[in-house]
């Protein structure tokens, strides 16, 4: 009999008793998992935290600007609507 045969018979036996395996689960610590990573590694989960919180912290940005730019309608008249807008928009967020 081959691998492949006794790998396949393994796993109908094991589906037979319900899909447990025998064996117990092994747990591993939260930091147990980063214990073969490289510099590389390191560095990519970085670069993708900050891109993360970038990504996260850019809607509610966006929210409170164009909130700043409606507000900037409703506060001025008709001939001071431009300057109103332009100067929200030019001065952002800071």
């Amino acid at each position: 009999m081959d691998a492949t045969a006794e790998a396949s018979s393994g796993e109908g036996a094991r589906h037979a008793h319900g899909g447990k395996d025998d064996r117990p689960e092994k747990k591993v610590p939260l930091l147990g998992m980063f214990r073969y990573a490289d510099r590389l590694d390191m560095l990519l989960m970085v670069v993708g935290s900050l891109g993360a919180v970038g990504n996260g912290v850019s809607e509610p940005l966006i929210s409170v600007l164009f909130g700043d730019v409606i507000n900037s309608f409703g506060e001025s008249t008709t001939s001071t609507v431009l300057r109103a807008v332009t100067k929200v928009c030019h001065n952002g967020l800071w």
